[in-house]
């Protein structure tokens, strides 16, 4: 284990109890909040399922319309080509929520064991993805629900016509405890979790070296003891209620993170298009209107901006 990880580990056991149930209880409150989303998305889903395509040998999963769950079905979807049966599950944001829940899991799993550096890798691994994917996902959302939901929201009525957009057709809504667990609670505890600690001390282990922003000695030469070190440093731990994480740095930051973007949007842009081959229509209204052209420059459009959002957020990140 490295010096850094040293240091996080001894940052986690000099907390105070009560600081470490602090974020203990955030992290496993963040992740509750969102399964509860996720399984009462997965309820409706079901029920709707049920009572508008019970003569049909169809499976959909959870994440139907990637979070607003009504959409037409077509009437090919009953026999699926050549008549097999059909496992269809719409593209959406399944993936990068489940790596947010999963990283929110694991952040909880770390106030409780912080020497486990097994665990802190496997959180930070996921949060490369996850983050940069949901805090574009929140860009887009959000703006389109408030000024122009009917690009994103699907109609109420399952016979619509879905190549078009009705602006003045009912939509269906889900609650929005759950659009909010969905869409916007994963966005922000990531980004709090991994930049709210700007100001965290990282350890260093000589008495001599270059001083950290907030005091702490860099590594250089000799060690010292860890108990000289925090005196040396800053008098008191900075109270951040959130994660205490360090900046990306690289190959993790530049090949790693382009390589990432890159992989994710390519997987859904595939996964995008082959759904709605078979379904007739594509999770959002907006993709369903487009041409090829335009849905293209919109896959590479959302990779690009999450890369560049994550570069962005790390480079604040001193």
């Amino acid at each position: 284990m490295g010096s850094t990880e040293k240091g996080q580990a001894v940052i986690g056991r000099q907390q105070s109890p009560g600081m470490r149930a602090a974020k203990f209880i955030f992290h496993s409150g963040v992740a509750a909040y969102m399964i509860s989303a996720y399984r009462a998305l997965s309820v409706i889903t079901e029920r709707v399922v049920t009572e508008e395509v019970s003569s049909h040998t169809l499976r959909i999963g959870p994440e139907l319309t990637a979070g607003w769950r009504r959409p037409p079905v077509p009437d090919h979807l009953g026999e699926g080509r050549n008549g097999e049966q059909l496992d269809v599950r719409p593209p959406s944001a399944d993936s990068s929520f489940l790596m947010a829940t999963a990283t929110m899991i694991l952040s909880a799993i770390c106030d409780v064991f912080p020497d486990n550096w097994l665990t802190r890798a496997s959180k930070r691994v996921l949060a490369l993805g996850a983050m940069p994917i949901e805090l574009t996902i929140s860009a887009i959302y959000w703006p389109l629900i408030l000024f122009a939901p009917s690009l994103i929201v699907p109609p109420a009525d399952p016979l619509a016509d879905v190549t078009k957009i009705d602006t003045g057709a009912e939509l269906f809504f889900i609650p929005l405890w759950m659009d909010l667990g969905l869409h916007l609670v994963p966005a922000v505890a990531l980004l709090l979790g991994e930049f709210a600690s700007n100001t965290t001390p990282h350890f260093g282990e000589t008495s001599r070296g270059k001083r950290h922003r907030c005091g702490v000695l860099r590594a250089t030469r000799a060690r010292r003891p860890v108990n000289q070190q925090l005196h040396d440093g800053c008098s008191q731990l900075t109270p951040d209620f959130f994660l205490l994480e360090k900046k990306y740095t690289p190959p993790t930051s530049t090949r790693g993170a382009f390589l990432t973007a890159l992989g994710v949007a390519t997987a859904y842009a595939t996964w995008v298009e082959r759904c709605a081959a078979l379904n007739g229509k594509f999770p959002y209204p907006f993709l369903t209107v487009a041409s090829f052209e335009d849905r293209c420059k919109i896959y590479v459009g959302a990779g690009v901006f999450a890369l560049l959002v994550f570069w962005g957020l790390n480079a604040l990140h001193k």
